[in-house]
């Protein structure tokens, strides 16, 4: 058998070596790592072929999980056929002196690790949805880890030094992949109202013949189903800006054109009910109830702001992201608004081209449009971090580092860089919603 070392460890050396292991305890530990690393591959390409996109950032992670369990299988067989006098094998790896207090200290942490996996796997059974599917992520990223502390323990255990996991997304090749083909829009209605250019092809049932939208796109607004979109830079910090405006409200003449308006400016989002008419709220509080529905759902009655203007009401922060996220897959919403004399103002939102509208927000205000809990937050780090981007201990709070590393991410795969974890993101990290 013959083994070539990087660094200066000879045949003789070896030889020596493997005549102080060549006991058959040691040839039955062996056989058992043998038979659970085998394992352990079968697994991981059995669910890499069932991946719909094997280049995601799960995919990545499950691959370079595979590949060194491989070679780590192949340097164990290795070290069975040294031990047993047999065979004739020859792999390259660097020398590495054996450090059995080391690999005490690395036993401790797989056993730890397992554990983590153990709790990992137990949130992908008691969950549904992105949570799951965030969660079913942490697995592999968290294997992942496993695997390299498997690799750390049999370099310190045994001299066998394994190649570790290298940064993915770096590169033409990386970046390539994730690209969008010239076909991604295929399959589009070619062409919607030919004579009014402005028209939006995704959505020909709306008549864009209606004065409001040839005023929408005068002041230069970009259609979206009933939305017009202004985007813009925030004159005192150049920080990106969207106002877009629904009109499904609108009628054909003047006056009665309540309407439904969503913006990001200098960093905060806000969803206004605008009544285009004047009502009576409480002197004594900026606070006034809106009801509303979301398509078929139960109505909701809630408190809004008060707009100064006295013509509606607002959400703003965080309020505002969390209605963005309740509507961005509606197709209709009913609001209603109450004053303290009981006079009601009504409207009726056909929300098509909404997913535009909320995307360009959240990207602005750098929010996610998903409903994602701590352990979300952590699951989305961990991956990061397993990916070798820096996003710091994974505790679930999505601050400066994590940004970072999310637009680090963005970048190498061509994305907008929002540093947040929105759903295209998600998608290229291999999330399904």
């Amino acid at each position: 058998m013959t083994v070539t070392w990087k660094r200066g460890m000879t045949a003789a050396a070896l030889l020596a070596t493997t005549m102080l292991v060549s006991a058959p305890a040691f040839s039955q530990e062996l056989d058992a790592s043998i038979e659970t690393l085998k394992q352990d591959i079968a697994q991981t390409e059995a669910k890499i072929g069932s991946l719909e996109n094997p280049d995601s950032l799960v995919g990545i992670l499950m691959q370079s999980r595979l590949e060194t369990t491989r070679l780590t299988l192949a340097l164990v067989e290795n070290q069975k056929l040294a031990s047993e006098g047999a065979g004739t094998l020859e792999i390259v790896v660097p020398s590495v002196q054996p450090d059995p207090e080391k690999a005490a200290e690395i036993l401790k942490d797989i056993v730890t690790q397992q554990g983590v996996i153990a709790e990992a796997e137990k949130e992908v059974a008691n969950s549904g949805g992105l949570v799951q599917a965030v969660a079913m992520s942490r697995v592999q990223a968290e294997k992942l880890l496993l695997s390299q502390l498997n690799a750390a323990w049999y370099q310190a255990k045994y001299g066998i030094s394994l190649p570790m996991f290298q940064q993915p997304g770096k590169g033409e090749d990386a970046q390539t992949a994730s690209a969008p083909s010239e076909e991604d829009n295929s399959g589009k209605v070619a062409e919607i109202n030919p004579t009014i250019e402005y028209a939006d092809p995704n959505y020909p049932g709306i008549d864009y013949s209606m004065p409001v939208f040839a005023q929408l796109d005068k002041e230069e607004f970009e259609i979206s189903g009933w939305w017009g979109i202004s985007e813009f830079k925030a004159e005192i910090d150049d920080s990106p800006g969207v106002f877009a405006i629904n009109v499904s409200a609108f009628t054909k003449g003047y006056g009665d054109n309540p309407s439904l308006k969503i913006r990001c400016v200098e960093g905060q989002p806000s969803v206004i009910f605008d009544t285009d008419d004047f009502i009576m709220g409480d002197v004594r509080s900026s606070n006034i109830q809106v009801t509303y529905r979301i398509d078929e759902a139960e109505a909701q009655t809630t408190n809004w702001n008060q707009l100064t203007t006295n013509k509606g009401a607002g959400l703003f922060g965080a309020k505002a992201e969390d209605f963005l996220r309740k509507v961005y897959d509606a197709q209709k919403t009913v609001f209603r608004l109450k004053e303290t004399d009981g006079e009601t103002h009504s409207m009726s939102i056909d929300m098509s081209g909404a997913n535009k509208v909320i995307d360009l927000t959240a990207a602005a205000c750098g929010f996610s449009t998903l409903d994602l809990g701590r352990e979300d937050y952590k699951a989305i780090q961990t991956m990061l971090n397993a990916g070798g981007y820096d996003a710091g201990t994974a505790d679930g709070q999505w601050g400066k580092g994590s940004k970072a590393a999310m637009k680090a991410f963005q970048a190498a795969n061509n994305l907008p860089e929002t540093g947040a974890p929105d759903r295209e993101t998600l998608r290229v990290m291999g999330l399904e919603f």
